[in-house]
């Protein structure tokens, strides 16, 4: 019994400018998928610019359905912020 024919067959390989070119179809599902992704994300409500030092500003972007309490809790885990500044936000949110 023999194996199979394309055991050892030597897969052709790409000329380098084969390699340089995307597929435009794969390029256009690529921005199909991106655009998908947006389509799906709610609209931004709020826009909420925070100074967190010394000539530094986030934002915090608040959503329907967002609660100042969570904005708060995920803001000061990010930026590492303390309890005062938990509180002040809260305010600020609210």
């Amino acid at each position: 019994m023999q194996g199979d024919p394309n055991e050892d067959t030597p897969t052709p390989e790409k000329s380098p400018e084969e390699n340089d070119r995307d597929d435009p179809k794969d390029l256009v599902d690529q921005q199909l998928n991106e655009i998908g992704d947006r389509v799906d994300e709610p609209d931004p409500k709020l826009y909420v610019d925070v100074n967190v030092g010394k000539n530094k500003m986030e934002r915090i972007v608040v959503y329907e359905g967002d609660t100042a309490e969570s904005l708060a809790n995920k803001f000061c885990e990010t930026h590492k912020l303390d309890k005062n500044m938990y509180d002040k936000l809260i305010t600020l949110l609210d």
